[in-house]
């Protein structure tokens, strides 16, 4: 069995941005572009890393 990667990736990203951007909004009516922005991509990294392992880069 192999999984769509392309369908996961793409769902965690959409869900991901749905988090984030409610989260921004969570405690405040206007937060700024950047707690916006920031809330999106914690929310996304956060979905992705909960359906993939990610291995540690050395160089």
């Amino acid at each position: 069995m192999k999984p769509k990667t392309y369908n996961l990736m793409e769902r965690c990203i959409e869900d991901g941005v749905t988090y984030g951007y409610r989260r921004a909004f969570k405690h405040t009516d206007n937060p700024p572009e950047e707690v916006i922005l920031d809330s999106i991509v914690s929310g996304v990294m956060l979905e992705l890393s909960a359906w993939f392992d990610f291995e540690a880069v050395t160089e």
